[in-house]
């Protein structure tokens, strides 16, 4: 990261006044894929955050994302811009206006196995870059409140879903509350919901509930989490009352010893939604020379279809230092979701692979 202090101690104009901050980071990719690309593919980002200390103790800070990506005539690309955000902070609130979370991130969701509770309400919708989020905190509890103002044609200026979310411990127990109200006027649908969270450890167990109301429909999702030496387990459950709906579960491992990590899990949708079942087994395992390998299988049906996605995966990440890395994978997709697909995420390591053979040179500044 670079940074940047312009001083103004030196400036009659602004003498008495604090030092604003600039910073800025960036990142860019060049990388070589046979199936999704036609060949090479290259991509660059750069963030700029500014912030100033004013008087009174309040920050004011506004960041940008600006980002170059190849187009499909393989020219230098198309520069866009994303991500803005103005905040105004204190030590207890703050009040963010642009491309902002939802309250709903600040709420305690059972984890990637909580069945879907989460995705029906996590986001107002995508590509909205016009939303407040105000945030506070009193102590042991905080709040946050979010809503995006809708620009669209039939609902200028107006509010779309609006969500309000509660959260606190006393007694070792966290608890959340989460609010969504959606503007019926407003062009970005959101599901009306109310959910209540309640999580903590009781005998070495780590458990969430999440139960509630969405779009008319109870829900209730059940994630548990052990760990046992080495081996880490995992099992999530959720019932819904919907016509037709049938209970949903899932279970996982992780084991981790020194330089190797294995991981396995199996879901059950029971019909409920596409991807009905889906199990993966990964493997990783760290050379100490700055070399991961990282391999796996991920195979999923549906119910009623003969769409059965699978996909093999083998990566090798090479950390060169200073922020560089170079990876090669290969990622063999079969399925008509997954073949010529440039998002294959891998079970282990957070990597997003493009089906065939890749390399690819990343750049962190």
């Amino acid at each position: 990261m670079k940074n940047i202090l312009l001083s103004t101690t030196a400036v009659v104009a602004f003498a008495g006044a604090a030092a604003a901050e600039v910073s800025f980071n960036g990142d860019a990719k060049l990388g070589y894929n046979n199936d999704v690309e036609d060949g090479f593919y290259w991509e660059a980002g750069l963030t700029a955050k500014m912030a100033q200390e004013l008087d009174n103790g309040i920050t004011v800070a506004a960041s940008l994302d600006i980002d170059l990506t190849r187009d499909s005539a393989q020219s230098l690309g198309a520069v866009t811009t994303s991500d803005f955000v103005v905040t105004i902070s204190s030590e207890t609130a703050s009040l963010s206006f642009g491309d902002v979370a939802t309250a709903a991130s600040t709420f305690a969701f059972a984890n990637d196995m909580d069945g879907g509770i989460k995705d029906h309400v996590e986001d107002y919708a995508d590509g909205n870059d016009n939303g407040l989020l105000v945030k506070a905190s009193f102590g042991d509890f905080s709040i946050a409140a979010s809503t995006i103002i809708d620009d669209a044609a039939a609902a200028t200026g107006e509010n779309g879903a609006t969500q309000v979310a509660v959260a606190g411990s006393f007694g070792g127990i966290n608890v959340g509350l989460l609010s969504v109200q959606d503007e019926t006027n407003a062009s970005i649908a959101q599901d009306d919901a109310m959910l209540v969270s309640l999580g903590g450890t009781f005998a070495g167990v780590d458990a969430t509930l999440n139960a509630g109301n969405v779009n008319n429909v109870d829900r209730m999702g059940l994630d548990l989490g052990y760990a046992l030496g080495d081996v880490v387990l995992g099992a999530y459950y959720m019932n819904s009352d919907a016509t037709g709906a049938k209970d949903m579960y899932g279970v996982k491992a992780t084991y981790t010893a020194g330089a190797v990590t294995v991981k396995g899990y199996y879901t059950d949708n029971r019909g409920n939604v596409d991807g009905d079942n889906e199990y993966s087994v990964a493997v990783a395992y760290d050379m100490g020379n700055g070399l991961v390998i990282n391999a796996g299988i991920i195979d999923g049906e549906t119910a009623g279809s003969t769409d059965d996605d699978q996909y093999n995966y083998i990566v090798a990440d090479y950390n060169l230092g200073g922020g560089a890395s170079f990876l090669v994978s290969y990622a063999d997709a079969n399925g008509d979701a997954t073949a010529n697909s440039n998002d294959i995420d891998t079970t282990l390591g957070g990597y997003e692979l493009k089906s065939g053979v890749t390399a690819q040179l990343k750049l962190a500044f």
